[in-house]
């Protein structure tokens, strides 16, 4: 069949990948991970695959109209989310009436508490997708409804919903994303060293059970390292040399990361690359392993640093393991992002100083300050719609900081607005840390790239 994968267009710079939408707090954009997996899903069953991507190519509805229409698809699989769902809704309607004969799929993570519900809010949908790694769309589009583990979609009249989450055997021999319709483009992340870059996926999930995070309620499964090598390979067929790892927790299992790491070593594969991970899953000779496979850059999110609030939310390690971490990774000659969550329901005042000050202490080469989000599908939804810091049908939820999704029990909506400018403002514009970014800059595109993305963060904050 002809299939069209599409991220929609939007009015502002929307990121809408793996469960998570949010607009850009600068002037980055991912690639829409999930629609590289599920490339290789549909590519492997005969489908004739297109790609448009209306954000990266800045096109308003009209024109990305246009471009769907010369392609005339017979299935859409498209991206939506939370933080452009109304948006997103009104174009799936100007698809099917111009193309009324098309499904469309989408996917997003608006439908994971109650992905039924819009398929009756939403009656040009066929189906809606509950995960990007399993064979469901093919068997939706092929008709063998008995065999969809994890969707909703419509059947002989009347909407079926099935929930099966992800396990350990999912992954195995999985069919390697066509990353040729995904490489170039206008996608920009501050973290990479070289242009064009690739983002892959080694695991699905995350077997931690953070309670603001979807990653560890959505199931786990792991790629086998030979299998995410034949992909790595194949990027570097094509020119890429820059990777960014976008699993949640890059380094488990431990013994499939071990292996994954010599066989890039083994094939002097020469790649850089950068991934997440956790502050209590990378010790120093794994991390002197990656940095030896080409790791330049790690992401860990470290949430706060009152250690009473990462008990709460079930981190699982101290402030003291982040510090040990963050060191190792400097020795190692490893950058670090530290990504910090201000405004939980128990936030004060003082625990988002303590936040930002321990950001400072870190000395990390970067610090992302997101606001706290009441994700569907998490336990902080369920906590915050108990307090009714939010309603049941707040959908539009965005931690980049532009809209505050909630107050918290101490702090108004507005307090914890200034609070996430203030740590933007304090971590970013001290002289000892601009002069350290100045001094470790290494080419004219890290200028660049630091440059815009400073300015685009500052005049935000």
């Amino acid at each position: 069949m002809r299939i069209l994968l599409l991220n929609p267009p939007g009015k502002n710079i929307y990121v809408r990948n793996y469960y998570c939408s949010s607009t850009s707090k600068a002037n980055y954009l991912f690639h829409p991970i999930d629609l590289i997996m599920l490339s290789g899903r549909l590519k492997a069953a005969g489908n004739k695959l297109f790609f448009l991507d209306a954000i990266a190519e800045r096109l308003s509805p009209e024109k990305a109209l246009e471009r769907i229409m010369s392609v005339n698809p017979e299935v859409v699989v498209a991206l939506t989310g939370c933080v452009s769902w109304s948006e997103d809704s009104d174009f799936f309607n100007m698809i099917k009436t111009r193309l009324p004969a098309t499904q469309i799929i989408a996917g997003g993570d608006v439908f994971l508490d109650e992905p039924a519900e819009f398929l009756i809010k939403c009656p040009v949908l066929s189906a809606i997708y509950l995960d990007f790694i399993s064979d469901d769309i093919n068997c939706f589009i092929e008709g063998r409804f008995d065999h969809i583990k994890n969707m909703a979609f419509r059947q002989d009249g009347r909407i079926v919903l099935r929930r099966n989450k992800p396990g350990p055997g999912d992954l195995d021999d999985f069919p390697a994303p066509r990353q040729e319709l995904f490489v170039g483009g206008r996608y920009r992340f501050p973290f990479v060293k070289k242009y064009p870059y690739a983002t892959v996926l080694s695991t699905f999930g995350c077997p931690y059970r953070c309670r603001f995070c979807i990653g560890g309620n959505i199931g786990f499964a792991a790629r086998a390292p030979e299998n995410t090598l034949e992909e790595l390979s194949a990027l570097k067929e094509l020119g890429i040399q820059e990777i960014f790892f976008e699993d949640y927790t890059f380094g488990i299992p431990h013994k499939n990361t071990g292996i994954l790491l010599d066989l890039i070593m083994e094939k002097a594969l020469n790649i850089s690359w950068s991934c997440f991970s956790r502050v209590d899953v990378l010790k120093e000779d794994m991390l002197h392993r990656m940095k030896e496979a080409g790791c330049h850059t790690i992401i860990f999110g470290v949430e706060s640093g009152n250690e009473r609030i990462l008990e709460l939310y079930n981190k699982k390690f101290t402030k003291e393991q982040v510090a040990a971490a963050f060191r190792l990774c400097k020795k190692a000659g490893i950058r670090t992002v530290g990504t910090f969550i201000l405004g939980l329901p128990e936030e004060t005042r003082e625990t988002c100083m303590e936040t930002i000050g321990f950001a400072m202490e870190l000395d990390c080469d970067f610090a992302s300050f997101n606001v706290a989000v009441p994700r569907a599908g998490t336990e902080l939804r369920k906590e915050s719609l108990k307090k009714n810091l939010i309603g049941k049908d707040d959908v539009n939820l965005d931690h980049s900081g532009d809209i505050i999704a909630m107050a918290t029990d101490h702090l108004s909506r507005a307090e914890m607005l200034e609070l996430k400018r203030k740590a933007v403002r304090e971590f970013y514009l001290r002289p000892g840390y601009i002069f350290k970014r100045l001094r470790g800059i290494s080419s004219v595109l890290e200028i660049r790239e630091q440059v815009s993305e400073c300015w685009s963060l500052l005049k935000k904050n």
